[in-house]
């Protein structure tokens, strides 16, 4: 099976081939070695050299996202350009959870006017915390969780409504797609 993913701006040929729950995966070319010990419900645990690795897998449209090591890898499935070319992005991020745990923190209401980047929310999981940002500028429409709520991976956290033209955030004026400080 060959793939093509995007992960910081860059986009990556994958390869997988497999013999018997050994997995030979190719980017861009090179060969990892890796053996699948565990595949159950999106979680996996895995072998890539003589390191043992967990992750969990889940996919939000078109989105596949890898919550490891404490890390969350977003991978977007690509499927124009030549390897290695920077693709044109019009948003990055998921108004969707990311996750499954619990909401301690929601720093949007409806009707509130938000940046590009801004945070919205924070969920936890298993001691860990996850802020969801904007992906885009706009008007909250809708926030479907409040503190201590419970959400599953995929559900729809923040209904926004898409801004395009002059944005006004805490008393600044921004034209085009306005981008919050990080």
């Amino acid at each position: 099976m060959d793939f093509e993913y995007e992960f910081g701006g860059k986009v990556y040929r994958v390869s997988v081939k497999e013999d018997k729950n050994i997995f030979k995966i190719s980017i861009d070319g090179e060969e990892v070695p890796s053996e699948v010990l565990v595949f159950n419900a999106g979680f996996m645990k895995f072998t890539i050299g003589n390191r043992v690795n967990k992750c969990v897998v889940s996919r939000d449209k078109e989105l596949v996202n890898v919550f490891m090591d404490g890390m969350v890898y977003r991978l977007k499935e690509h499927k124009a350009g030549p390897p290695g070319a920077t693709p044109k992005t019009e948003e990055e991020g998921s108004l969707n959870s990311p996750i499954s745990g619990k909401v301690v923190k929601v720093m949007v209401s409806p009707g509130e006017i938000v940046l590009k980047g801004q945070d919205l929310l924070i969920i936890e999981a298993m001691k860990m915390e996850h802020k969801v940002k904007a992906p885009y500028p706009g008007k909250v429409k809708a926030v479907n969780f409040k503190v201590d709520d419970k959400v599953d991976i995929g559900q729809l956290l923040v209904d926004i409504e898409r801004i395009e033209e002059k944005v006004k955030a805490n008393g600044k004026e921004a034209k085009g797609a306005p981008e919050a400080k990080k």
